[in-house]
């Protein structure tokens, strides 16, 4: 399970990686985000044993356990661990970088999350009929790709608030409403059982995403237009590109099983502390 689930987010990585057309990022920095993304997942699941959530009487169970037990705080989660992070990080140096990092961590929250499932409805002692058999269209169709789609909205606007020369407050704030507010949503039609309201929010949250990555990367390709005046001959460019595909390959080949054995570690660890 762990391997198909590294699979499925290793897919997902590599669409987020060549998405960065400009200036693509250091590969070490996006598995430490991924790794990030997995640890942050491990708290979370660990505080949300120790912490009772009181639903306020105004509220439906349903409406809260959407809009706040989920999404309030996963989103708040992977914006706090992104930003303390990769924010004044000297590899983040363009507005799409925004987009690029949080959504490594995503990814990885995401991936730490499956295999949480994996493990728990799988393992003998956890084991639900019929679960196994939609793990992979939950992870498939909600975790991984829902986790990046979302968080996008926090990305973009803090790439947006750290380049802009008169930085304008109330953008982080708007990207974290918008990311909780799509993420509730999806969560809030599931929990009812509309699953097609669901997709729906989710198909709308990708057009919106392709209509931010559009954005942030004319923002970049103005910024570095504006800051760059060298022109690189084009057969050396190429030889850049294919020696850094290279190195990208081989990194990706060596953190593998790291990245796998660190997720059965905590996964371990987490039912070793919560049994």
């Amino acid at each position: 399970a762990a391997l198909v689930m590294f699979i499925i987010a290793l897919i997902f990585g590599l669409i987020v990686y060549f998405l960065d057309r400009y200036e693509k990022e250091p590969i070490t920095s996006l598995l430490f985000g991924f790794m990030a993304g997995m640890t942050a997942t491990f708290l979370l699941i660990i505080a949300k044993n120790y912490i009772y959530f009181v639903t306020p009487p105004f509220v439906g169970e349903t409406f809260f356990k959407a809009f706040f037990r989920a999404a309030f705080v996963e989103e708040i989660l992977k914006f706090l661990t992104f930003y303390i992070l990769f924010f004044r990080a000297r590899v983040f140096n363009e507005p799409l970088d925004g987009i690029i990092y949080i959504s490594m961590v995503a990814l990885g929250f995401a991936y730490m999350e499956n295999i949480g499932y994996a493990l728990k409805y799988t393992h003998p002692y956890f084991a639900r009929p019929g679960y196994a058999s939609s793990l992979l269209s939950i992870t498939l169709a909600r975790s991984i790709p829902g986790h990046l789609l979302f968080s996008s909205f926090a990305g973009y606007y803090t790439g947006i608030y750290k380049f802009e020369l008169k930085r304008r407050g109330y953008l982080i704030p708007l990207g974290l409403t918008l990311a909780v507010i799509f993420h509730g949503f999806f969560d809030y039609f599931l929990f009812i059982g509309k699953s097609a309201f669901a997709f729906y929010t989710v198909l709308i949250n990708l057009i919106l995403f392709a209509f931010l990555l559009r954005k942030s990367w004319k923002l970049s390709r103005i910024m570095f237009g504006l800051t760059s005046s060298i022109e690189v001959p084009q057969d050396e460019i190429q030889e850049l590109e294919e020696e850094d595909t290279g190195a990208s390959f081989t990194s990706l080949l060596i953190a593998g099983p790291i990245i796998i054995g660190y997720a059965l570690f905590l996964n371990a660890l987490l039912f070793f502390i919560l049994r």
